[in-house]
């Protein structure tokens, strides 16, 4: 996914936001592999709470979640949406979410998940897109 952002915006400056941080640390060492050939690119990986207060090109959000399991605690009540309003307010050209976005708002322990939240997921099924 990185290589095709770049290829398009080769001075892209790409944000990979994952839930939790043993995404991130398996995301740095990736990225730190991918970097020895792309120096020019600025590629960073980090939780939501990491990206507060910053902006990137392109944010990459990682939802890690599925209906097959139960929905973590981290996109649940108030603090959820909050979490949620800063991954997606990240992003200045492009938001690309990677996951079941359906299971916030169909998974077990949607019920713990606010309705904004429900309805956000379920309008991303509308904007299907890749780079």
């Amino acid at each position: 996914m990185i290589d095709r952002i770049v290829k398009h915006n080769p001075k892209a400056r790409i944000g990979i936001i994952a839930a939790y941080r043993g995404q991130v640390l398996s995301y740095r060492s990736a990225i730190e592999q991918w970097s020895k050939e792309h120096r020019h690119v600025q590629v960073l990986a980090g939780t939501i709470h990491s990206f507060q207060g910053s902006e990137m090109d392109y944010v990459i959000w990682d939802l890690v979640d599925s209906k097959h399991e139960k929905i973590g605690n981290l996109y649940t009540g108030k603090e959820g949406e909050r979490l949620i309003n800063v991954a997606i307010s990240r992003a200045i050209g492009k938001l690309i979410v990677v996951g079941d976005v359906r299971n916030l708002s169909e998974g077990d322990g949607r019920n713990l998940v606010n309705l904004s939240t429900q309805r956000l997921m379920k309008g991303l099924l509308e904007y299907r897109d890749f780079v």
